[in-house]
């Protein structure tokens, strides 16, 4: 946070308020002088001390226009020297930031996401043989699950009132599939698509929200000139591993945590690919506002994320042993799914390492 030092800002309660968030969110606080003759030393020292920023004084900052008028040769290089000077002090208080949110992050138990990883459709492969001695790889993957070409299934989590998240909160894939189903690849808005297919489908096949958890619905991949429609994704299934709580105000979102009803939840995704192929869940029903055809030939990649670890609040270790347990169960007794690739998307770098081992464990229990 950059404080903006004059006299008069000490009288202003919201720069108050907005200090003590800051300090409450380990937020740190670069407080700047502005103006360069203006004002003493001994004002702007005694409004560091009313607003209590005991940190250094970095200097001024003078803008070109105002140093060309108002400046002698030698207060304009003093001015560039004390700039310079800034530009470090800012990138010294955002690495402070980061380290103290991470250690605050961790102290309240609250897991501090890393920068995301850049996608890779296969950071590692454990090979399966399914009931017809055929080989179906489980990838793990990193980086944005939107960013996948040609995989015919893209599993959101969401929850049990079927609403997505909005475009703008952009750290949850429901959001991310959202946008990327109803804006071309220019940035264009097409159409909010795979909503309304959801909103269709409620309507039709359950009167009205909330639908029963465990629940997988499929949609499209939106609109047909679409980024997801456009990288040759075909479906959405929307598996229902969240539960609003509304007698909470605000409410409560409750991700699925026991690993039984996890394995379960994937489970249900893999068997509606059998469902799909078989042409026995119409993908639009008879209130669908926006049908249209989609490839029909069967199915044979799917790409899950990680069930309730982005605002579930879950930890990486309490499901994605489960998820991988479920998909290799399912794999051993497949023999009627087309099934060649199912992959785990993880999102943070911090995690790769980590999910890497847990599938590995998994796989080495399963070994037959």
């Amino acid at each position: 946070m950059i404080v903006l030092l004059q006299p008069e800002t000490v009288e202003s309660e919201w720069v108050q308020r907005e200090l003590d968030l800051a300090r409450g969110a380990q937020v740190s606080i670069l407080p700047i002088r502005l103006g360069n003759k203006e004002f003493t030393d001994a004002e702007i020292h005694e409004v560091q001390r009313k607003l209590v920023i005991d940190r250094k004084q970095y200097g001024t900052y003078c803008s070109e226009t105002y140093a060309e008028k108002k400046l002698t040769d030698p207060e304009k290089e003093d001015a560039k020297n004390k700039y310079q000077t800034l530009l470090l002090a800012i990138e010294e208080l955002v690495t402070e930031t980061r380290r103290n949110k991470r250690k605050w992050a961790i102290e309240i138990g609250i897991e501090y996401f890393q920068d995301p990883a850049p996608f890779r459709r296969t950071a590692h492969i454990f090979p399966i043989q399914n009931g017809r001695n055929e080989t179906v790889n489980i990838h793990l993957a990193t980086g944005d699950l939107t960013q996948f070409e040609n995989v015919d299934v893209i599993v959101n989590s969401e929850n049990d009132y079927v609403q997505m998240a909005r475009f703008f909160e952009n750290q949850t894939v429901s959001s991310t599939i959202r946008r990327a189903g109803s804006y071309d690849e220019d940035g264009n808005l097409l159409h909010d698509r795979i909503q309304e297919e959801l909103d269709d489908i409620v309507l039709e096949k359950y009167t009205h929200a909330p639908v029963p958890f465990q629940q997988v619905l499929v949609t499209s991949s939106g609109h047909p000139d679409s980024i997801l429609v456009n990288r040759g994704i075909r479906y959405i299934f929307h598996a229902i591993t969240n539960q609003i709580n509304m007698a909470k105000n605000p409410y409560r979102l409750i991700p699925v945590e026991d690993p039984v009803v996890i394995k379960e939840c994937v489970t249900n995704c893999l068997n509606m690919v059998r469902r799909v192929d078989a042409k026995k869940m119409p993908i639009f029903h008879n209130k669908a506002r926006f049908p249209r055809d989609i490839p029909a030939h069967p199915i044979k990649m799917i790409a899950f994320p990680v069930f309730g670890t982005g605002h579930g609040g879950l930890q990486i270790k309490d499901v994605v042993p489960a998820m991988m347990s479920a998909m290799i169960e399912f794999v051993r007794r497949d023999t009627q799914t087309h099934l060649t690739d199912i992959f785990l998307c993880i999102f943070s770098q911090s995690d790769v390492q980590s999910v890497t081992r847990m599938m590995q464990i998994e796989a080495e229990r399963h070994r037959p």
